[in-house]
């Protein structure tokens, strides 16, 4: 059944279209009045963040002040449109049409009142005929006559209905089609001003504070780009200003996704600062909170750092494939900010390990004393950190106390008072302890895995694998898009904001990222503008594309795997990890919640040229081109074959692939049994092949 288009009020319609275009008029008007154009001509580099928060204002109010009634008069000329072409079609108030029905018309007009007419005359051509013949006139023949011109009549009244219902409906189509694209637009728009008016609650006493700290630059000011909500826009204040405690105030599941990747970067700097006022105001917020709602915080926190450790990760290879040495400042600047979020990442790993704040545990009660079969163990945990030689120092204190029946906040709160202020170290079934660890990190460590994780833990665990594998499956397709991710890889975390930009403006949305993001990656930006608005991907796209792609065909390593594998794998990598350490006790470490540069460098280069690389070296004594190098190494897996006579032991096709720098096989995802074979064809091409590796490695990346 075809559609029904029903226009009631025409009138109406026209003056809905003109309200629209006089709204958006009016707007523009008052635009006018109130619009600021922000700039400023200094070339320092703090005066660079503020006319970068001056664009990013600018940006905003052309969104708010241009964009916005520009949609809005765009609909209002579509509904005007729509009106005017029923109109002329002969309509004055209302209009109804539809495919049946006009197909009902025209068969009624062509066809059936044709022969109705047809039958007509056939019936009065007697009565003529012997009309004529009695008054001696001359026959006629009206079908012959008259039915032909009838004919053409009712045609073409029935042309008339075809062409008004044609006009109507492809108005109708037309408008249709013109909404569609008027609610996506009004939409992206919705999305762009809501993220407007969260973005500019963050006080300008805040952002030029940040600006003049240092915290807040032209590459950090994604912080603000971020932001989504009046929680995401309080959340950051909080942050930059230096009072993170107030972010376990606020509702942290409202705190947007693309925010958590900022506030772990603001912190990681506090942390590069070394700044245990702002740091310890932060962890001491958490001392009287349940201590699963500030395990969950952290594990948004550190996800968030992980995120940005990888964007960060990113950007160290695209700038050391386009040529920078492990040397340059611009590359040894960044290293630093990555060891400044591993330490981050590794101090919220700690508040989770440690079980900071307020918990509860049941213990058998020895005897079933007083008939209770279990007590109950209330802890209030508290955390500082302290800085030695740019680690961590951390003191817990805990106070706690037993109780044979569950008791009420207040309860617990008051007798952890009064444990708190006792005269002595240990009252009965009260208790009080400090103990000191070392957060830290390090690299080209082995032999460290194998630690029980409770369910806790291990749930931790699975959900920040989870969520790196889902981010890096997304950077991999947006990095195939030059707008976003070559500028600013940052704007991925605020993507629901770039999209409906780049749906509002298509083309010009890459002029507008480039606004905002110009120089961030160090090349020169006038080129660089010209490579993003031709859409092509420009200087680092590719290495940066190739990163992310690379890493998406890479497990993060698994803590629960066979621990020598491990240690192999690190001793090629050079793997760093942070580590939780009680004297000289290892209590928790982790190589997933660490980046490490230099280890994807060198897992990079395995991946990539297998052995090839280190064969053309100077540490091998092989000669020619890399094709020469590969039919040798084929010759000698072929040998090595050959008389080996364990099936185990011979190198398999994946491993053979692997070492010629071909496949699809990575390093981190061979087994135990892969690596084996790796190492064999390793110790036949070389003597001390695996020692030349190494320092061959060493000099390549550094040790």
């Amino acid at each position: 059944m075809s559609e029904v288009i029903k226009i009631h009020n025409l009138p109406g319609l026209a003056n809905y279209g003109k309200a629209l275009n006089d709204y958006g008029n009016n707007i523009e008007a008052a635009a006018k009045e109130t619009e600021r154009q922000f700039i400023t001509k200094t070339e320092d580099s703090v005066s660079d963040a503020v006319l970068a928060f001056f664009e990013k204002l600018n940006s905003l109010q052309a969104q708010v002040f241009h964009q916005a009634p520009t949609a809005i008069k765009q609909y209002g000329s579509y509904v005007q449109f729509f009106e005017d072409t029923v109109t002329g079609l002969g309509f004055d108030i209302k209009a109804w049409t539809w495919g049946e029905g006009k197909d009902t018309v025209v068969q009624k007009l062509k066809v059936e009142q044709v022969d109705k007419i047809k039958e007509v005359m056939d019936g009065l051509q007697p009565l003529l005929d012997s009309a004529t013949e009695k008054a001696s006139f001359p026959a006629v023949n009206l079908v012959a006559r008259h039915l032909g011109t009838a004919q053409s009549n009712l045609d073409s009244l029935a042309e008339n209905r075809t062409a008004t219902h044609v006009g109507i409906e492809a108005a109708h189509n037309l408008f249709n089609s013109n909404l569609t694209e008027t609610i996506a637009n009004l939409d992206a728009l919705t999305t762009v001003i809501t993220h407007a008016k969260a973005a500019i609650l963050v006080s300008p006493t805040t952002v030029f504070g940040a600006i003049q700290s240092g915290m807040l630059t032209r590459e950090t000011m994604f912080y603000i780009d971020n932001i989504e909500n009046a929680t995401d826009a309080k959340a950051v204040e909080a942050a930059l200003s230096g009072h993170p405690e107030l972010l376990i105030q606020m509702d942290t599941n409202s705190i947007s996704e693309g925010t958590y990747p900022s506030l772990a970067s603001i912190m990681s700097d506090w942390w590069e600062r070394e700044d245990v006022g702002v740091l310890n105001r932060y962890l001491d917020s958490f001392t009287n909170v349940d201590s699963v709602k500030v395990g969950d915080f952290s594990q948004k926190m550190m996800i968030g750092g992980m995120k940005a450790s990888l964007i960060l990760e990113g950007k160290m290879q695209a700038m050391y494939s386009e040529g920078a040495t492990l040397d340059s400042p611009a590359l040894v600047a960044k290293q630093k900010r990555l060891d400044a979020l591993n330490g981050f990442n590794g101090l919220m790993k700690s508040v989770q390990v440690l079980e900071v704040g307020v918990s509860r545990e049941s213990l058998k009660n020895p005897g079933n004393a007083e008939g209770q079969e279990y007590r109950y163990r209330y802890h209030k945990r508290n955390l500082s950190v302290a800085f030695d030689n740019g680690l961590g120092k951390l003191t817990l204190k805990t106070i706690s106390f037993d109780a044979l029946q569950p008791v009420s906040d207040d309860q617990r709160d008051s007798t952890f008072e009064l444990v708190k202020n006792a005269p002595k170290d240990q009252l009965l079934g009260m208790y009080r302890k400090e103990e000191t660890f070392t957060s830290g990190t390090e690299s080209a460590t082995f032999g460290v895995r194998g630690i029980e994780y409770n369910e806790a833990m291990q749930a931790y665990e699975k959900e920040r694998e989870e969520a790196t594998k889902k981010f890096i499956a997304n950077m991999v397709i947006m990095t195939a898009d030059a707008t976003t991710t070559i500028i600013a890889p940052e704007a991925y975390l605020a993507n629901k904001v770039f999209q409906s930009v780049a749906r509002l403006e298509g083309i010009k949305a890459a002029h507008n990222s480039y606004r905002l993001y110009k120089r961030v990656d160090g090349s020169d930006s006038s080129a660089l503008k010209e490579k993003v608005k031709m859409g092509v991907a420009g200087a680092g796209a590719d290495s940066l594309n190739a990163f992310f792609d690379w890493r998406k065909n890479l497990d993060e390593i698994d803590v629960k795997e066979e621990t020598e594998k491990n240690k192999r794998l690190q001793d090629y990598t050079s793997q760093g990890q942070w580590y939780l350490k009680k004297g000289g006790n290892t209590i928790d470490h982790d190589s997933t919640i660490y980046r490490d540069f230099n280890a994807g460098l060198r897992q990079r280069e395995l991946d990539e040229n297998g052995l090839t690389g280190f064969m053309e070296s100077s540490y091998s004594d092989y000669k020619g081109g890399k094709a020469d190098i590969k039919q040798s190494i084929d010759v000698k897996i072929d040998d090595f074959n050959k008389n080996t006579k364990e099936e185990d032991k011979k190198i398999s096709d994946e491993v053979r692939k692997y070492v010629k720098g071909e496949g699809s096989l990575t390093l981190d995802k061979m087994t135990s049994k892969q690596l084996n074979q790796f190492e064999s064809v390793l110790g036949e091409l070389e003597n001390e092949g695996a020692s030349h590796f190494s320092k061959y490695l060493d000099e390549k990346f550094g040790e």
